[in-house]
């Protein structure tokens, strides 16, 4: 039976207002019957299509069912939609129509705009606004009857204003205006458009002027159909014009444009907003060419704020977003946890909802920030950082974490084992069976058994129906929660691994990350549990598999590599190095306790001897190889890569000539049977040799441009290996290689990075690693602590959690998007020491730079 929490935790953070930025379908430059060319129906022109035509028309497209036709067409035979009868029950429901079809053809283009799930419009008919008001009756009174009562997640479209005016020399500027302000519009509308069908006698440069000084966003529509006339300094005052920011383009694929225009200005198209415009005429063509924008409340602020930030807010080909994300976190407190509602509200616990981009959770210190990333942590990974971090999160009564992984929901309820009469910090704090071991170290982490945590899938039944099914298979469980999560980021453990010198082997493990080296251990494994002449077969026939497996993986890791430095050729390289490098790391455990002084197979030569031969040996052919053809006795092979008579000293003593064999044919046979034994004789020598061997079989490291920063200079590229570089250089060489490399090889699991900014370099931030966060947050899912205004601000975060605390307790202040006020304060007093601090500092940089 599933207890009701787990279903109040998922409709909890299910419907949880929307705070953050995401992208919203946009049809962009809609007509309506208001334009003097409008369709309605492909092939057909709107004057003259009868009300017959259009009925049936709407029950082609599923408007109508075959009886509401009928119905509706005998009321048009009847006479019911016509005269002052009718006009008068239009004016009473406030309709802005003058008949009945235009009343049923803006309904119908409501009706294909939520079936094609189109979330924003902008409604630009030819030089007039009147569509506008029309087309937001519609969509009103389809969303009530239609939309509301049957799809409860569903919301109601927001139609924008907007108009296409016909200019001068040929161009169309839409022009979009604040719905809330209408008069604007008309006001422009009346000083500058001289009719529906001819629109302007002004250039479109002087419109795009004319928008901007009215407040308005205006762009040249259907670029790619342009013909581009006037003379040609004419086109360069105006493609190089502070007015025209955003091209419109019908057709994405088409380049003529493109060269057009760069004949005309030194910008390139990069530095213009790209908008997929519809340029609808008629009701089939919408849907068929959109413009995905991020918002978050859908305004006309929030539109310019986007086009602002056009490189990370519009696309005009829906991006490839994540579907493995974390979409909320719930805590219970209890009587002591510290995570907690905020103080004077109605709410009972902790909650909050994570974007599937770009989270970026901010606070005074203390404040329960980096807490929050280790109860994501240790619930998702079932493993505890450490025994302190563990005592801390457990003092809450119960946590919740819900995700999606390939687009099913889950939701993962955590259960601390503990004894709630105890203290935090008491030994009998935590339950006899919490732990597998209860001898953990003090600083290690600590794997949980399996009733820490409980996992449930949601499975939808139907639109408005769903059930929760635990996942009780312990194997199914680890693939679902490694599916979705790998171990966050600290920037503090990163700058230890850098001390510590274990940077290749971070590199190793992200690169090989997915690729399945399972078999190492599993063979290591099996070797401790046989015997002597099992252990033989078994390393005889498993070196060949192991071989081959060895050489996919280090071809699947090269052709990774090779992509990743390719495509960061001026930034980050990792080097690679598939050599086996310090032969005397895993070798002299191959000989350890050996007596080098005696005499191997009463021959001349000695163990030692025998030892520095094998290094000769592993040096040109690996490890693997050398034990394989001794196992099997193929001293041919060895023998012409190393003569085993060439060892013996040229002038050996007199008396061991007499004593022992010399190294010949028969006798080398007998060496190497001497060999075999020690092999067979000394498997923990064998298995500890390989397991080191393995270890550092492949050698990874990174080479960082230097000069990849903020600077007053133009300085080349510079590549340095990490090992020489600074600390801060390093630590921003190893963020920035994860999260290109995450990028570059599909990793989309949620990166989690506590307080990147300590121990950065600060030139090195928004060159790095808000241009890194820019260009991954849309295709993974990010969650970032941070005190840095730069991160939070630059990167566009699209949600934005604020902390607070009172010492006892951290809870949530504000969440939302940059594009909110109060948010924004916030920032300035969390990130920039409040508004005054921030106003002078602002005041310096103009007074002596000028900005």
């Amino acid at each position: 039976m599933i207890n009701g929490d787990i279903i109040n935790v998922y409709e909890t953070i299910r419907e949880s207002k929307n705070t953050y930025g995401d992208l919203k379908k946009c049809e962009i430059h809609l007509h309506t019957p208001a334009s003097h060319d409008y369709r309605l129906i492909a092939g057909e022109s709107y004057d003259t299509l009868s009300i017959e035509s259009i009925l049936e028309y709407a029950l082609m497209i599923g408007y109508l069912n075959k009886e509401g036709h009928q119905e509706l067409l005998n009321k048009v035979h009847q006479g019911d939609f016509e005269g002052e009868t009718y006009l008068k029950i239009l004016q009473e429901k406030k309709a802005p129509y003058g008949d009945f079809k235009e009343y049923l053809s803006y309904i119908l283009i409501a009706h294909k705009l939520y079936s094609e799930k189109i979330e924003v419009v902008l409604v630009s008919d030819h030089n007039t606004t009147a569509g506008f008001d029309k087309l937001a009756y519609a969509n009103n009174e389809y969303f009530v009857n239609r939309i509301k009562h049957k799809e409860k997640m569903r919301k109601h479209i927001k139609i924008m204003l907007g108009l296409e005016i016909t200019c001068s020399d040929g161009n169309h500027v839409v022009a979009i205006f604040d719905e809330r302000n209408p008069s604007v519009a008309k006001k422009f509308v009346d000083d500058h458009i001289l009719s529906r069908s001819e629109g302007t006698f002004e250039t479109s440069y002087s419109i795009l002027q004319s928008i901007s000084e009215s407040n308005g966003i205006g762009y040249i529509a259907h670029i790619n159909s342009s013909d581009f006339n006037g003379t040609g300094f004419y086109n360069k005052t105006l493609f190089e014009s502070e007015y025209l920011k955003i091209l419109g383009l019908t057709n994405i694929q088409s380049d003529y444009w493109n060269s057009k225009i760069s004949s005309f200005t030194k910008r390139s198209i990069g530095d213009f907003c790209i908008l997929h415009e519809s340029d609808a005429h008629c009701i089939d063509d919408i849907g068929k060419r959109n413009t995905w924008i991020k918002f978050n409340e859908i305004s006309f602020a929030a539109l310019k704020k986007a086009i602002k930030d056009y490189k990370v807010s519009i696309y005009t080909e829906n991006p490839n977003t994540t579907n493995s994300y974390i979409k909320g976190l719930v805590v219970y407190p209890g009587e002591k946890g510290f995570l907690n509602k905020k103080p004077d509200t109605n709410k009972d616990n902790f909650k909050i909802t994570f974007s599937r981009d770009l989270t970026c959770i901010i606070g005074g210190r203390g404040t329960g920030k980096s807490t929050i990333l280790n109860i994501l942590d240790t619930v998702m990974t079932q493993e505890a950082q450490s025994e302190k971090y563990l005592r801390f999160i457990s003092v809450h009564e119960k946590i919740f974490v819900v995700f999606t992984l390939n687009n099913t929901d889950y939701v993962i309820r955590f259960l601390p084992q503990v004894n709630n009469n105890y203290d935090m910090n008491d030994r009998g704090f935590f339950l006899g069976k919490a732990f597998f071991d209860s001898s953990f170290k003090k600083n290690s982490t600590i794997p949980l058994p399996t009733h820490w945590t409980q996992l449930f899938e949601v499975r939808w039944i139907d639109d408005k129906n769903y059930t929760l099914f635990e996942v009780k298979s312990e194997n199914d469980k680890k693939f679902i929660l490694n599916a979705v999560y790998r171990k966050h980021y600290s920037i503090n453990n990163i700058v230890s691994k850098v001390n510590n010198g274990e940077v290749g082997q971070f590199i190793k493990d992200t690169v090989y990350y997915g690729i399945n080296r399972d078999y190492y251990e599993r063979f290591l494994t099996q070797l401790l549990s046989k015997k002597q002449t099992i252990f033989k077969q078994l390393l005889i026939n498993t070196i060949p598999e192991l071989l081959i497996k060895g050489e996919e993986n280090q071809q699947l890791a090269k052709e990774k590599i090779e992509d990743f430095n390719h495509k960061n050729s001026n930034l980050i390289q990792i080097i690679y190095s598939p050599n086996e490098k310090f032969i005397e790391y895993y070798l002299e455990e191959f000989w350890f306790n050996v007596d080098k002084e005696k005499k191997v197979a009463d021959t001349l030569l000695t163990w030692e001897d025998i030892e520095n031969y094998s290094y000769i040996i592993v040096e040109r052919i690996g490890l693997l190889k050398f034990i394989q053809a001794i196992l099997e006795r193929n001293y041919e092979k060895l023998e012409n890569i190393l003569p085993m008579k060439s060892l013996v000293p040229k002038t050996p003593k007199i008396r061991d000539i007499e004593k022992y064999e010399p190294v010949n044919k028969r006798s080398i046979a007998k060496i190497y049977t001497k060999i075999i034994d020690w092999i067979l004789f000394n498997p923990t020598n064998i298995i500890s040799c390989l397991r080191k061997y393995f270890e550092i079989a492949d050698d990874f490291t990174l080479h960082f441009n230097i000069n990849s920063k903020e600077s007053l200079t133009q300085n080349p590229v510079f590549f340095k290996n990490i090992e020489e570089l600074s600390l801060g250089q390093q630590v921003v060489a190893i963020l920035t290689f994860i999260m290109e490399y995450g990028k570059c090889s599909n990793d989309n699991t949620p990166l989690i990075i506590d307080q990147p900014e300590d121990n950065l370099d600060n030139q090195y931030i928004y060159k790095n690693l808000v241009l890194s966060l820019r260009n991954i947050k849309n295709f993974r899912q990010v969650i970032v602590v941070t005190h840095n205004s730069t991160i939070v601000t630059n990167a566009d975060a699209e949600q934005v959690i604020v902390m607070d605390s009172d010492g006892g307790n951290g809870w949530v202040i504000k969440q939302g998007y940059l594009s909110d006020q109060m948010l924004m304060k916030y920032i300035l007093v969390h990130l920039e020491g409040g508004q005054t601090a921030f106003k002078n500092k602002m005041e310096n940089y103009k007074t002596i730079l000028n900005i």
